[in-house]
């Protein structure tokens, strides 16, 4: 049996773990800093983020909700609140932060920041070649915060590939983990979109966007759907039946289809 190539990503992007590095400009007043602004993950899901923070003791006319698509951030304002709760709509993966407002009178510095980044692989990429025993791709989340992914053969029992390639027709395909259990008999039942020039957000469960077979294309993005979390895989087929993965994005939140503006 071919040995299986571990590819332990320890260190994504710097978003990802420490937020934006920027803040809004605006006003700063004397109201006290809102504190504990966090993704509500339980309730959270598909195109939909659900913030909560602690309220403030002293009296408050809103909350001022501000959202970044990017790193450094190109903050908006997207909404505001009497409520301790936000329930934001969107079609990308970003970071929050909050300010309060009485009046004319605003916090003196804005919240610790909240966030809803993907995990990314970082700068190395990923060959999975047919016939060679790497033709297959596993991805497994460890902890909240960090993604191993595995590389083997797809064809042994023992690995249980999300994705595989093969040739078919003379062109290369990608197939879910077990659109083939008698060839492939390892494979999770995993589903694969194209993502095309839309919007990072993968299609919703039950689209018939998802299929168990496309061909690989040449550098564009294809989604994932894996039991409770979806990934994007940015894919450069090559002539000689090889499929390389320039990076990849893991979605940590469970259910979240939501990716990074990269």
């Amino acid at each position: 049996m071919k040995t299986m190539i571990l590819l332990s990503i320890a260190v994504a992007i710097l978003v990802v773990t420490t937020g934006c590095k920027s803040e809004p400009s605006g006003p700063s007043g004397t109201l006290p800093q809102v504190r504990n602004l966090q993704v509500v993950e339980s309730v959270t899901k598909g195109d939909t983020v659900v913030l909560a923070w602690d309220p403030l003791d002293v009296e408050v006319t809103s909350y001022n909700v501000f959202y970044a698509k990017t790193d450094p951030g190109d903050w908006k304002k997207v909404g505001s609140t009497t409520d301790t709760t936000y329930t934001h709509f969107i079609t990308t993966a970003g970071c929050y932060l909050l300010q309060a407002q009485n009046g004319d009178d605003y916090s003196s510095a804005y919240s610790n920041q909240a966030d809803t980044w993907a995990f990314v692989s970082g700068d190395s990429s990923v060959s999975l070649t047919t016939g060679a025993g790497n033709n297959g791709m596993s991805f497994r989340k460890v902890g909240k915060d960090s993604v191993v992914c595995t590389i083997g053969n797809a064809e042994a029992s023992d690995f249980a590939q999300d994705i595989y390639i093969d040739v078919t027709g003379g062109s290369v395909y990608m197939y879910s983990g077990n659109a083939h259990p008698e060839s492939h008999p390892g494979g999770k039942n995993t589903k694969l979109s194209f993502r095309g020039c839309q919007d990072p957000i993968a299609p919703e469960p039950g689209s018939t966007a998802w299929v168990d077979s496309l061909e690989a294309p040449y550098n564009d993005y294809v989604f994932i759907k894996l039991d409770d979390n979806f990934v994007e895989l940015y894919v450069r087929e090559q002539s000689d039946g090889t499929v390389e993965i320039l990076f990849w994005e893991y979605q940590l939140i469970d259910h979240l289809r939501i990716f990074n503006l990269l």
